[in-house]
């Protein structure tokens, strides 16, 4: 026989059960995310091994040398100061343990409403290894417009371009969505990149020196603008003839530009031949 009460405590049960389980669920879930958040913060490391050619002038020897520049440059008989590329530089190398989380490593897109990528949140202001990193590049160089010259050095030659991804995005049906970018410590690990990861790389190493960019957006480029004087505080390697035409006024600012994607050095203020002439469409604030 079944009565009120029994039906009433069977109910009961099995509401009780039902809720039980759901709280087991909700608690496994959030316990596997908070497991996958973890893992994500979980720094792993990587030795890596940078092959680079910079500017001379951070050490003794350095400046002995280049007392001998204008005869440094006779070697060269098919020198053009025009085309902005420096012909003194010296190779080196720099091994380097980076720390890397899960998060420093995923390619994700962000896009404003413009449909512009939104470099802002790509860009690294505070990071201890990539802060060491850009310390251990710039230390001897004495001017702030060297240790930005050594850093895009650095961006020029020890990161390749990356040709793989370059033709995915152009033979996609919708580059809109196929293209992105990837973060600094990416970028450094794979030691490859197209202009936009390459630009985003040397604009997060100039914030560790807290020294400011602006990413300049041309129809499919991208470069950085640095807002230092290059004209009167020159390379020293840099002729003093050395047209610096690759400029823009920005805010009340003027901003050379630096070509991250060149392959080769090339002077802050230059940029490849292919690309004169050009004016970008947008401009952001780095930092």
């Amino acid at each position: 026989m079944v009565t009120k009460n029994s039906i009433f405590d069977r109910r009961r049960f099995l509401e009780l059960g039902l809720r039980g389980g759901i709280t087991l669920i909700i608690g496994s879930a959030i316990q596997t995310f908070a497991a996958e958040a973890e893992a994500k913060e979980r720094p792993v490391s990587h030795q890596v091994l940078f092959r680079y050619e910079t500017i001379v002038g951070n050490t003794l020897e350095d400046d002995n040398y280049l007392e001998a520049i204008p005869e440094e440059y006779k070697r060269f008989p098919n020198h053009a100061e025009e085309d902005g590329l420096i012909r003194v530089v010296k190779p080196l190398k720099i091994t380097m343990t980076m720390n890397v989380k899960e998060k420093d490593i995923e390619n994700r897109i962000y896009r404003r409403v413009t449909g512009d990528f939104d470099f802002r949140r790509y860009t690294v202001r505070k990071d201890q290894g990539l802060s060491l990193l850009a310390r251990t590049i710039t230390d001897g160089y004495p001017t702030l417009e060297e240790k930005a010259q050594a850093l895009l050095c650095f961006v020029q030659t020890a990161i390749s371009y990356d040709q793989e991804k370059a033709a995915l995005v152009e033979r996609s049906e919708d580059w809109f969505t196929a293209d992105y970018i990837r973060r600094p410590k990416k970028t450094l690990l794979d030691q490859k990149g197209d202009c936009k990861d390459t630009s985003v790389l040397y604009a997060s190493l100039l914030a560790q020196l807290a020294i400011p960019s602006v990413y300049l957006h041309y129809d499919r480029h991208f470069n950085i603008g640095v807002p230092l004087d290059f004209e009167h505080n020159r390379i020293r390697v840099a002729p003093a003839s050395l047209p610096l035409e690759a400029n823009i006024e920005y805010q009340h600012r003027l901003y050379f530009v630096a070509e991250t994607a060149a392959e080769q050095p090339l002077f802050i203020g230059k940029i490849l031949p292919k690309d004169r002439g050009r004016k970008p469409d947008n401009i952001q604030v780095a930092i």
